[in-house]
C-alpha cells in the first residue's frame, strides 16, 4: 500500500445509460463490459492505491439526433426527475469520483440518471 493516504491514481469511466429501448443492444454490451469489468479493475490495482470506478449517466441532453418526440416524452416520463441530464451534472459526478473525498469509493457504479430506477 502507498503511504499517502490518498490514492495517486483515479480511474472513471462514464459509460451509457441503464435506459433499455428497443434497438439499444449494440451500445448497451460493451458498456455493461465497462461496468463489470471496473469491479476486477478496482481488486487489481486497489493494493497499489489506484481506485476505478464509472459513472453511468442516463438519458442526456446533447447535440446528438433525439428520438422521434413520442419516444423522447416516454423516455423522460420514465425518470423520477422528468427531465434529461446536462453535461455539467454528469462532469460533477466524476469530478466527484476524482477527488480526495472519494479516496474509499472504488468498484462502483455511480448511477446519475435522473432516477430510472426509482
Amino acid at each position: 500500500m502507498r503511504a499517502s493516504a490518498v490514492p495517486a491514481t483515479r480511474c472513471v469511466s462514464p459509460s451509457g445509460t441503464g435506459l433499455v429501448a428497443a434497438g439499444s443492444g449494440d451500445w448497451r454490451t460493451p458498456r455493461g463490459t465497462v461496468c463489470a469489468s471496473t469491479v476486477g479493475v478496482a481488486r487489481d490495482l486497489g493494493p497499489r492505491g489506484i481506485t476505478a470506478n464509472v459513472v453511468e449517466a442516463g438519458l442526456m441532453e446533447s447535440g446528438m439526433e433525439p428520438p422521434d418526440p413520442e419516444t423522447l416524452k416516454a423516455l423522460v416520463s420514465s425518470l423520477s426527475l422528468q427531465r434529461m441530464g446536462r453535461a455539467e451534472e454528469i462532469a460533477a459526478a466524476i469530478a466527484f469520483l476524482a477527488s480526495p473525498a472519494a479516496s474509499y469509493v472504488t468498484g462502483a457504479v455511480l448511477d446519475a440518471h435522473g432516477g430510472y430506477n426509482a
